[in-house]
């Protein structure tokens, strides 16, 4: 199994969301709100993983720092929880990887975690209040726009929300603080959240967004495979037999990779919601994981290492 540790900070799961830039730069239309300078320290990067897409003209690249002289470049975005109430937003250059600061929008308290719905709205776990703030991205501004959930842009989810999963047109909640799952939907047109139910689960710690209606439920010795993305979660089956997990992340093709405190485990679906084991790769000597990503060609893992 391809693996690549990178040592870095205290890095979160990546998602995807697509964002355009401006060609020969970051472009003049940033957020409406100040520099990140303002907030907190980050507390987790979210949104890290670059959308594969062509410029919108055939052009000759004179060097690798020069984006296409005309059209529009393909970027991602990144969003970082920052601090106690703020998600810091940057451009990432596909031509130079450098990160272009967009600005910070507020959020509740002690924002944990990052869901993003069909590349359009991005969604918020803040910890300490119990809510999820929501966003919608608007591309020709290169900024985040307040959704006004209930006036306030919150709704209520649970005690110590702390993972969000979207599947389908479902944004899934994971309450750390009851063992609970909170089920909303998601209009496809404004991004407005619906409560539908929220139902008890073992004691997990996040949640990873599968493949085909599938969301795994990782907790500390334990996988729950649920059914989902028409609605509330169906347990189908647990995979036992596993300690120290600390997350997971699945690709799109439906593997999923389990990060422990030692190694990278790989599975693969074996139907009605089984895990079929793949492989084991150790993780590096001195190396404190903290976070994982899967992509089709490679695996990454980010935490703390000593020498690095």
């Amino acid at each position: 199994m391809p693996l690549r540790a990178k040592i870095a900070g205290a890095l979160l799961v990546c998602t995807i969301l697509s964002a355009c830039q401006s060609s020969g730069s970051g472009g003049s239309n940033g957020l409406s709100t100040t520099p990140t300078s303002g907030p907190a320290n980050p507390v987790g990067l979210q949104q890290c993983q670059a959308i594969t897409a062509s410029p919108a003209t055939t052009t000759t690249i004179a060097s690798p720092t020069a984006p296409p002289v005309s059209g529009d470049t393909q970027a991602s975005l990144v969003l970082v929880p920052e601090g106690a109430h703020s998600l810091g937003v940057y451009l990432r250059n596909p031509w130079t990887g450098a990160l272009i600061d967009r600005g910070y929008v507020a959020t509740g308290q002690t924002p944990s975690a990052v869901a993003v719905s069909g590349g359009q709205f991005v969604y918020v776990a803040n910890t300490t209040d119990g809510t999820i703030s929501a966003y919608s991205w608007q591309p020709s501004q290169a900024q985040l726009a307040a959704l006004g959930l209930g006036g306030t842009n919150t709704i209520s989810s649970g005690p110590g929300v702390s993972s969000l999963a979207v599947v389908g047109h479902y944004l899934y909640a994971l309450n750390t603080g009851d063992s609970s799952i909170t089920t909303f939907s998601i209009d496809s047109g404004n991004g407005a959240l619906t409560l539908v139910n929220t139902i008890g689960t073992p004691a997990l710690t996040t949640l990873a967004p599968g493949t085909n209606g599938l969301l795994y439920g990782i907790g500390n010795t334990e996988i729950v495979t649920y059914s989902a993305g028409s609605g509330s979660p169906a347990t189908m089956w647990t995979t036992t037999g596993l300690t120290g997990i600390l997350t997971a992340a699945a690709n799109s093709v439906g593997n999923l990779y389990v990060l422990t405190n030692t190694s990278v485990e790989a599975f693969s679906p074996a139907g009605n919601g089984r895990l079929g084991s793949q492989d084991r790769v150790g993780l590096p000597d001195g190396l404190t994981p903290a976070a994982i990503t899967a992509g089709n060609g490679q695996v990454n893992v980010v935490g703390d290492g000593s020498n690095t």
